[in-house]
Parts: C-alpha cells; sequence; structure tokens
C-alpha cells in the first residue's frame, strides 16, 4: 500500500490534477479536477455524428467475444489486468492470445497492465506472433500514473499472422458414415 498511495499523495494534487481519487474522497468531479473525457474540448470532440463509431464496450468474458469476432476486425483491443489472474501453467493465456492475433490487424495493438514488472505471459505474446514493449513501470516513490495501482503497462504489437489450425491427420481418416436422409 505505502508503495501505492504514498507517491500518489506525494506527487499529485488530489483536489486539483487526480480525479480518480478525488471522486473517491468527495464523491463528486469539480470543474478543476475530472477527467479529460469530461472537459468541454472532448464533448465538443465526441459529439459529432458518427464519433463513436469505431468503438465497441463488450462486457462479456475476453474469450467468449473473441469467439465471436470475424478474424482481422480489431486495431486496438485493451485488456488491462485480466491476464494476470490466469494459471502460469495452463494453457488460458495462451488460447486467449491465440483468439487476440486472429481478431487483430496486422499492426494492431494490444494494451495491458500488470501488477508484475515484467508479466509472465509478455513471452506467450512474442511467441504467439507479437513484440511487445514496456510503456512504463512504477519505481519506488515514483507515480505509474495519478491512480498508480499497477506495476507496469505493455503495448504488445501484432507482427505476423498465427497459422490456420488444420485438422488432425488422425480426424480426417475417420470412418463417419455418409448421411442420406434426416427426418423428425
Amino acid at each position: 500500500m505505502v508503495s501505492t498511495l504514498d507517491p500518489v499523495v506525494d506527487k499529485t494534487q488530489i483536489s486539483f490534477n487526480n480525479p480518480y481519487y478525488h471522486i473517491c474522497m468527495a464523491g463528486t468531479f469539480t470543474r478543476q479536477c475530472h477527467p479529460q473525457y469530461l472537459s468541454y474540448e472532448a464533448h465538443a470532440n465526441i459529439s459529432h455524428p458518427g464519433a463513436l463509431d469505431g468503438i465497441q464496450i463488450h462486457t462479456d468474458e475476453i474469450d467468449e467475444v473473441l469467439s465471436h469476432m470475424d478474424s482481422n476486425r480489431l486495431t486496438v483491443a485493451v485488456i488491462m489486468d485480466s491476464m494476470d489472474w490466469f494459471d502460469p501453467n495452463g494453457v488460458a493465456a495462451a488460447t486467449q492470445i491465440t483468439k487476440l492475433n486472429r481478431t487483430l490487424k496486422m499492426g494492431g495493438r494490444v494494451l495491458l497492465r500488470s501488477s508484475a514488472l515484467r508479466p509472465w505471459y509478455v513471452d506467450i505474446f512474442e511467441a504467439h506472433g507479437f513484440s511487445s514493449k514496456c510503456m512504463g513501470y512504477r519505481t519506488d516513490g515514483a507515480c505509474i500514473d495519478r491512480v498508480n495501482m499497477y506495476a507496469s503497462c505493455w503495448l504488445c504489437t501484432k507482427m505476423e499472422n498465427l497459422p490456420l489450425l488444420t485438422p488432425e491427420p488422425e480426424m480426417e481418416c475417420m470412418d463417419v458414415p455418409d448421411i442420406n436422409r434426416f427426418s423428425l
């Protein structure tokens, strides 16, 4: 907690330029202390017809959303710290990263944050066609951002497509009877 909260108090003015803690403490934003997206300029930018047409918000599990998307559809995926919760010895991270590779356009990016300085799954991104770059990390006495809850922020960029999955040879030669008739 000391590494998280002390730098926020020392390095930011909560009542003036830290709306994320201000809202927790005061229960409201002010004209001087609010997120950028609540500014008059941002409101003017997003009030134009079609300004938000390229944005999709999903509230289902990431794997489920990706399973229903067409290939090469996304340019950016924000997954935050969701993979921190995966078992490092399991296949969930590789499965999700494979789906991200399929749904992202070439050059598409994945933004993630982690409680680790170098998350274990960054290596899996790199093994699945992505380059990775640490965009920031927390050091003692400093803030990574105005919330300061994560240890690092990463951007993984799709550099290559994964090969398409093909059926196993034993699946192709299975003896399956022809279906000639169907009745209820």
